[in-house]
């Protein structure tokens, strides 16, 4: 979470929002920053750039058979879900193959696809359906369909929050006043000294007798530390490097002799995790200058409209205090699995490329603020076809380290939430009597 002002525009170099789950709120409570919360209006309308104009994306089943997004061929598909062929031999899908198969290919191309290239900037040709929506994958396996299931699975939620005493509560896009990076600073401050900022782990490794020894990089002198547990949340290439450094260390006894060769592997297979580069390009216009009044989120486009941008997020509408007053301030995203070259695009070049797509689809003229320009070389965490098998093997090597634990956007969700509730869970696992 990467928050940064210029001008009086406030961007985010990382993640832009996160939505209002439990284990969010209650990190969010804990650390004292309920105050500075911010949501945006759930009625808020999103959009799909389709067929040379923007559409409002369908927010219901009653939107969804009136949208003009979809042709009645399409729709009669949707109707007739619940009779879709299953799986035929159980073989893992990707999402394109799951979604054409029970919900129709033009659903996919122009709803499902934009969405994912939102969240993953993925390829749905290549992503899993179960390692990236495996509860729609249980629902067909568990009840035969999705609109049966879903209403199965709705019930049983709203019949086990009544009997916990839980409210329904609406998720909403939420960031704070001050942007995102108001969450790690306030973390920081909360833990004191306790946390230990630029450093380098150069070497992880585990000792014969249990625990770990750290060699830290840490303000330009070198340092060791020992615990007796270890969890890795760095990002899964820096992960994989980390595991190859406690896999060398287990060569004496009493380690048994697979674990070292198992671990390694484990590691091999969290390398090949595909991160395509990405670019976040923030750029902003005079409300004056711009055709279109931006009541909304923003809008996604489906990768068949010729148009290289990934989707636009107007974030001045989305929560105050985003840019200055008579000023609209829009982040944009280009690259992702389906465009890797933009790596190659210099700053300039990415510019042109979002502001001629812009122009394109909003129908500004005039030259844009170009506010900041963000590239990641190795951005959001892929979820390709075999991504199970990789995790569930990396999981079970580091079991038998005791102490040793895996934690990030890799395993089992890559949104702020998904990466809260992980934490949640890591830390049950540690302080639990049965603890690996």
């Amino acid at each position: 979470m990467q928050t940064s002002v210029v001008d009086g525009f406030l961007t985010e170099g990382g993640p832009n929002s996160f939505q209002s789950g439990e284990e969010v709120l209650s990190l969010i409570h804990d650390v004292g920053l309920d105050g500075e919360l911010l949501e945006a209006d759930a009625q808020m309308p999103r959009y799909i750039f389709f067929r040379g104009k923007l559409h409002r994306a369908p927010m219901g089943p009653g939107a969804l058979i009136a949208t003009t997004l979809l042709s009645v061929r399409a729709k009669l598909k949707l109707i007739r879900e619940p009779w879709a062929p299953r799986n035929p031999d159980g073989h893992e899908e990707s999402i394109r193959e799951f979604v054409t198969r029970r919900l129709g290919r033009e659903l996919h191309d122009v709803m499902l696809a934009p969405l994912v290239s939102g969240i993953y900037a993925g390829d749905t040709a290549k992503l899993s359906m179960q390692s990236v929506f495996p509860l729609l994958v249980e629902l067909e396996t568990k009840y035969g369909g999705l609109l049966k299931g879903f209403m199965k699975h709705m019930k049983a939620e709203r019949e086990k929050r009544e009997a916990e005493g839980k409210p329904r509560r609406r998720r909403t896009l939420c960031s704070f006043k001050n942007g995102l990076k108001t969450l790690p600073v306030k973390i920081t401050g909360h833990l004191g000294g306790r946390v230990h900022l630029n450093c380098e782990v150069r070497a992880a490794r585990a000792k014969p007798g249990g625990g770990f020894t750290l060699e830290v990089m840490e303000n330009g002198a070198m340092r060791h530390y020992e615990s007796d547990r270890l969890v890795l949340a760095t990002p899964v290439f820096e992960t994989a490097e980390h595991l190859k450094d406690v896999a060398a260390s287990l060569s004496a006894d009493p380690w048994p002799k697979t674990l070292r060769s198992e671990l390694t592997e484990a590691a091999t297979g969290l390398a090949s995790i595909d991160l395509p580069p990405l670019a976040g390009v923030c750029l902003a216009w005079k409300k004056s200058e711009v055709p279109h009044d931006l009541d909304g989120f923003g809008f996604l486009i489906p990768r068949t409209e010729g148009i290289r941008l990934l989707g636009c997020i107007w974030s001045s509408s989305l929560f105050s205090q985003r840019a200055p007053e008579g000023w609209a301030l829009l982040t944009n995203f280009i690259g992702g699995a389906t465009d890797p070259e933009i790596i190659s695009l210099s700053e300039g070049q990415l510019v042109d490329a979002v502001r001629n797509d812009l122009r394109t689809i909003l129908g500004m003229t005039a030259a844009p603020r170009v506010v900041t320009v963000n590239r990641y070389e190795h951005a959001i965490p892929q979820y390709n076809l075999g991504h199970k098998v990789r995790i569930d093997a990396a999981g079970h090597a580091v079991t038998q380290v005791p102490g040793l634990y895996l934690a990030g956007n890799y395993l089992s969700g890559v949104s702020v939430g998904d990466c809260i509730k992980q934490a949640h869970e890591t830390v049950k696992q540690i302080l639990s009597p049965d603890e690996h």
